[in-house]
């Protein structure tokens, strides 16, 4: 068997699924004690800001990618096994020249955003914290699809680590500003993609960085990355749109509250999210369990989702004044409120992927898209009045909304792509 496919066999589901969830969740402790730590020596105010900066980067990111976050292990997994790795490597150049069309675009309008030196340097903190996460996104995925959870891992550790370790040099010297987090963000993101490039060369035999050739290789999957594009774009905005609104028809403090109930949220989803990601390498591989395996990992999903889910709701107040300050307990009823959505979008990562990894990205992407634009007028029209806990309802219903429109793409996933 190939190396890259070493994982894609009927007994090695949960072996690959247990790494990649592993990594995922210990990547994820890190950076949350990373982002706790912030969110405890900025303040209320300052992490609201520190928030609006990172929504900013990542909505600017998941447009930069150009879908080919997805679409490149998805080109990868449908080369012919020879050529597989040379398909892979390219991914290095692809993910060079995203991320900095992205930084270069993301920068000028920061600018015009800005307000005095402090202003400028959190411009540029988020310019360049976008072009790290498309580097990081597309090479981490790319890695994953090519070698499996074995070098996998390294890259997710090794900026969440990252993080980590500059947050606690930042507060050390006592440096701690939304801009210095953004800048240490950034050159993590970037180490965690220096080390998924590194498994790609060792793993590929390829060191050159093929410009000309990445874009040849991956010419043919244009269309499934666009519609992947789109898919992205209106899953961040149906996912990190709401903070700015808060931000925008409340305050930035309210919007420091809210980011903290989704960050715990995001937490629900660390799992699901790794999860989705080994369901996406088996069904774009044609490995004949595809679908056994989906209606395995689903049901792993719920059980697990609705557990986790209950304990969170349980003892919302006190999980967010023991993590992040009492200063945060106000934003217990939205983390309630945000519970049910969440597990709904857990099983909703794994469905999308999967419809995705079958070879119909457009039906996930008109899912997301009704979903987005529903999300954005709710709360529009609760946010005014009803806050914090107003933007969690819409969010949940979206959730619900966006699983339902997936229903009919999901039957038609069964048969080949």
């Amino acid at each position: 068997m190939a190396r890259a496919d070493r994982h894609l066999t009927p007994g090695g589901l949960r072996a690959e699924t247990a790494l990649t969830v592993a990594a995922a969740l210990g990547s994820t402790f890190l950076a949350g004690l990373a982002a706790l730590g912030a969110a405890r020596v900025l303040g209320v105010d300052d992490q609201g800001a520190w928030a609006v900066m990172l929504a900013t980067a990542v909505l600017a990111a998941s447009v930069g990618t150009l879908g080919f976050q997805e679409a490149a292990p998805y080109a990868i997994l449908r080369s012919a096994v020879p050529t597989r790795r040379a398909t892979a490597a390219r991914s290095c150049a692809l993910a060079l020249v995203l991320g900095l069309l992205t930084a270069l675009v993301v920068l000028p309008i920061a600018f015009l955003s800005a307000a005095g030196d402090p202003g400028t340097a959190a411009a540029c903190a988020t310019a360049a914290l976008a072009g790290s996460l498309v580097v990081f996104g597309v090479l981490q995925r790319a890695v994953q699809a090519t070698l499996g959870p074995g070098w996998y891992a390294p890259s997710l550790l090794v900026a969440a680590g990252g993080k980590l370790a500059a947050v606690i040099a930042l507060w050390a010297v006592d440096a701690m500003s939304p801009a210095a987090v953004g800048t240490v963000w950034a050159a993590a993101s970037l180490a965690g993609a220096a080390t998924a490039g590194v498994g790609l060369a060792r793993g590929t035999g390829r060191g050159a960085i093929d410009v000309r050739g990445a874009l040849a290789a991956y010419r043919p999957h244009a269309g499934f990355a666009l519609a992947t594009l789109a898919t992205i774009g209106a899953t961040t905005v149906a996912q990190r749109v709401d903070i700015l609104l808060v931000e925008g028809l409340q305050d930035v403090g309210q919007a420091g509250l809210y980011s903290v109930a989704v960050q715990l949220g995001d937490l629900l989803l660390v799992a699901p999210g790794a999860i989705g990601i080994v369901i996406f390498r088996r069904g774009a591989s044609g490995h004949g369990d595809h679908w056994e395996d989906f209606v395995r990992a689903t049901r792993w999903t719920l059980v697990v989702g609705v557990v986790a889910g209950a304990v969170t709701a349980a003892a919302a107040t006190p999980l967010l004044e023991l993590v992040f300050g009492d200063a945060y307990g106000d934003a217990a009823t939205a983390l309630r409120l945000l519970v049910p959505g969440i597990v709904i979008l857990a099983v909703q990562s794994v469905v999308s992927h999967y419809v995705a990894s079958r070879g119909r990205p457009r039906a996930v992407m008109v899912a997301w898209a009704v979903a987005a634009v529903a999300m954005i007028v709710g709360d529009l029209l609760v946010i005014p009045d009803h806050g914090i806990e107003g933007a969690a309802v819409v969010s949940s219903l979206g959730y619900a909304l966006c699983l339902v429109l997936h229903l009919p793409a999901l039957r038609a996933a069964r048969r080949p792509a």
